[in-house]
């Protein structure tokens, strides 16, 4: 009688923390599902230079199908308003998204509202935004992202790329003004009236402040928290990591991705433009500058993200962004093409 008492109080105990869990945080999500990307949103700029890339026997490969093969199951494409080159536009993303949807992978849009690069330094209003006013600026922002989105239909969106400051400066620089608020509630609000089942991700850069950032936007309706991880840029501790971002997925009640990470494989560079990473001192002690290098820490990244306990994930940046005869990169060395277009062995860790 008395293990029976203690089996019927353990199944009780449990279906309480079940419940308890259920109303509290999101469960696990299945691995299958796990988010396995790259951003190569440079890629139809790329191949207009006649650039062909190779799969790691030499041979040339269509990069969309070496992907695939290697376990990539998410393309993550960037979109700019207005930029100065037709090949960055949207016209060209959507092009490139049917591309990818053509191979059977998932589309992940990150909105910059901006025609150039937007970060936490800098979140510059397109040029057609310029001089509107507060409502009128509400109301682009609103029909932007829903024509995206209808446009489009991504499996996942970030409203807004890397925000620790805002975006949209300078009427949305700070995130505790109600501008701000509005308008980042705008672009949520634009992706549900789409109708379609796309998922909403919030974008953050590194994990100091992060906490606060997202208790700024608890009344907000979206769907995954965004991390950017650099070891230059914010340390190599890959235990607090893992600890701070556990813990922002519980306080959020979020799934977590990791929406940004890269490595080099090498420290040489090929073309005349200064590589962002070019010094040891900007590399994790524990992963060199090798093609081995690169593949431990991109396994490493994904062991991190698949222990964590609400992880959704990582995304892999600047995957194609080689350099050709036509265009310098500061990011050659940390794509998964070498300096002769190969294929490297890094793009086997993104195998499930």
């Amino acid at each position: 009688m008395k293990i029976v008492n203690g089996v019927l109080l353990l199944v009780m105990l449990l279906l309480i923390i079940d419940d308890y869990s259920s109303k509290n945080y999101v469960k696990p999500i299945r691995k299958e599902f796990q988010i396995r990307a790259m951003d190569i949103s440079f890629l139809p700029l790329i191949r207009s230079h006649g650039v062909k890339f190779k799969n790691s026997r030499g041979e040339v490969e269509d990069p969309l199908f070496s992907l695939k093969r290697a376990g990539v199951n998410t393309i993550r494409i960037r979109i700019w308003n207005n930029p100065l080159n037709p090949l960055l536009g949207v016209k060209a993303m959507k092009r490139f998204s049917d591309e990818v949807k053509k191979h059977g992978l998932k589309v992940y849009l990150t909105l910059h509202y901006s025609d150039t690069w937007a970060d936490p330094s800098n979140q510059q209003k397109p040029r057609l935004w310029q001089n509107l006013t507060k409502s009128a600026l509400n109301d682009s922002v609103y029909h932007f992202t829903k024509s995206v989105v209808d446009l489009f239909e991504p499996d996942y969106i970030q409203t807004g790329n890397e925000i620790n400051n805002g975006f949209l400066w300078p009427e949305g620089r700070n995130i505790n003004s109600k501008v701000f608020k509005n308008l980042i509630a705008t672009c949520a609000k634009a992706v549900r009236d789409s109708g379609k089942k796309t998922k909403i991700i919030m974008h953050y850069s590194g994990l100091a402040g992060a906490n606060l950032f997202f208790q700024k936007l608890t009344e907000l309706d979206y769907d995954m928290v965004g991390i950017s991880y650099y070891p230059k840029w914010h340390g190599n501790d890959f235990e607090y990591v893992y600890n701070q971002m556990n813990k922002l997925s519980y306080d959020t009640h979020k799934k977590i991705v990791m929406a940004e990470t890269a490595y080099p494989f090498t420290l040489d560079e090929k073309d005349q433009a200064k590589n962002i990473i070019g010094s040891t001192d900007d590399l994790a002690s524990q992963f060199p500058a090798t093609p081995e290098g690169q593949q431990d820490y991109i396994n490493h990244i994904k062991r991190l993200t698949n222990k964590l306990t609400h992880g959704a994930g990582f995304c892999y940046w600047g995957g194609a962004w080689v350099s050709t005869p036509k265009h310098e990169s500061v990011w050659e060395n940390q794509a998964l093409w070498d300096h002769n277009l190969h294929l490297l062995p890094a793009a086997l860790a993104f195998k499930d």
